[in-house]
């Protein structure tokens, strides 16, 4: 059966000085190498994830999973995935958090916080940015916080010890009963974007090209790989492959879901919008034309018309408008399409 292929670690041009390419270019790209998903997780945003979305849709040759990559105060470094809607506003509410506690463009995000994640979000640790000391103790934390909800991120690091280090992180994951997840976190869409990688590496570090040395190596092989690259890179973990495509099915989440939801009044009210406004409209036609059959006609056919678009909390908060003008004696008046509309004009 073949493998379906997923990253989840990509860093878009999004994330500032570090990631060397478009939104747009990493799903092309997965598209072009036969990805069935591939994550965007900028850090502690979700700026990049529109534009993808767009291209995803466009192309539909690979599907888009939607994340951010969240660092701690402490240094810890999770990928965090919405598995549905609810998940996508709490992971919202904590990266605007995070941004609020520091100045603009950058972000104060305590260990705490993270218990705005604790449901509905799917989380996954990055294993090689941490020293093989603290993998013990960060399973057993992630376990308890998470749950079967929490992964471990196993890949290459393009340092000179992949091996050794997946082999540990593997150990340690399955040791603890976490799920492995295949990833090799991407800088860049294609290697042939590797000097613009070496160069916002040299800017963000202050040094030139040549005294960043032997470290634009690790640009070498954070790029979107050939599928079979990957087979070959995790040969010895084919769990942590299958892991991954599981994990992308199980989140749901897609940015369609998200409409415009016009504020709802209804904590101020003992009766739904539409119920509200049918009855002070009611109420003024029985006052201003109590016997008249034809505005009686047009309001029940312009309030089924109001019902049917959802459009009565908007007609409340402009009745709220016009009575505190009104009571203040400030002049107001309708104007367009109010001056055709018998519930606008009463």
């Amino acid at each position: 059966m073949a493998i379906e292929h997923v990253e989840f670690h990509a860093t878009t041009n999004f994330t500032f000085l570090e990631g060397a390419s478009h939104p747009e270019e990493y799903v092309s790209q997965a598209g072009k190498l036969g990805y069935k998903a591939i994550g965007i997780a900028d850090r502690v945003s979700l700026a990049g994830v529109v534009r993808a979305h767009r291209t995803a849709k466009e192309e539909g040759k690979t599907r888009l999973l939607v994340g951010s990559e969240l660092v701690t105060d402490d240094g810890t470094i999770l990928l965090a995935y919405p598995s549905n809607k609810r998940g996508y506003g709490k992971l919202s509410q904590l990266i605007t958090a995070a941004r609020r506690k520091a100045i603009k463009g950058q972000f104060h995000l305590e260990r705490s916080m993270l218990a705005m994640i604790a449901e509905d979000v799917e989380v996954i640790l990055v294993g090689w940015a941490h020293n093989r000391d603290q993998m013990a103790g960060l399973m057993q934390w992630g376990q308890a916080h998470w749950g079967k909800h929490f992964h471990l991120a196993i890949g290459p690091t393009g340092l000179g010890n992949d091996h050794d280090r997946m082999a540990h992180d593997a150990a340690c994951g399955r040791a603890y009963g976490v799920g492995l997840v295949a990833s090799n976190h991407c800088l860049m869409h294609s290697p042939e974007r590797q000097a613009m990688a070496d160069l916002l590496q040299a800017m963000r570090s202050c040094k030139s090209l040549a005294e960043l040395g032997a470290n634009r190596q690790r640009h070498g092989q954070a790029h979107l790989k050939e599928l079979h690259e990957r087979e070959h890179c995790f040969a010895p973990y084919q769990d942590a492959l299958t892991h991954a495509a599981k994990l992308a099915q199980s989140i749901t989440f897609d940015l369609s879901e998200l409409t415009y939801h016009y504020p709802d009044p209804s904590g101020s009210l003992t009766r739904s919008p539409q119920e509200e406004l049918a009855a002070r409209t009611h109420e003024a036609l029985a006052r201003r034309q109590p016997n008249n059959k034809r505005l009686q006609a047009m309001v029940a056919h312009e309030l089924e018309i109001i019902a049917e678009l959802d459009f009565a909390p908007y007609f409340l908060t402009v009745h709220d408008i016009v009575r505190f003008a009104r009571a203040r004696d400030i002049l107001c008046q309708g104007r367009g399409s109010a001056a055709n509309s018998v519930v606008c004009y009463l």
